[in-house]
């Protein structure tokens, strides 16, 4: 049985994975998604490289969200609302910046 973890990953009870390992939720519909008709949101002042956001309305009635590089835009990062809510957090909490004068 499928059901979704405390971190919205999903998970398969009675598994290994239901102990925490993820599934992907999005396996089924991955290669479904149309991006081809999205508008592509990015900051136009960078010459490229950028990164461009789009959300499509799947057959399923899930609105997923892709992420792609204005330089590769056939490489496209799927997030289903859970991941992408998850992510949303975790950019304003602050979870992605990184200071760039402190050592690795």
């Amino acid at each position: 049985m499928r059901g979704h973890g405390e971190d919205g990953l999903g998970v398969i009870e009675g598994t290994a994975e239901s102990r925490g390992v993820p599934f992907d939720d999005k396996a089924g519909v991955r290669d479904e998604i149309d991006f081809s008709g999205a508008e592509w949101k990015g900051d136009a002042s960078l010459p490229s490289g950028r990164v461009e956001m789009a959300q499509v309305l799947h057959t399923d009635g899930v609105t997923y969200t892709g992420l792609r590089n204005s330089d590769d835009p056939e490489q496209v990062l799927v997030f289903n609302p859970g991941e992408w809510k998850a992510f949303e957090a975790g950019a304003f909490d602050g979870e992605f910046e990184y200071d760039f004068d402190k050592p690795v």
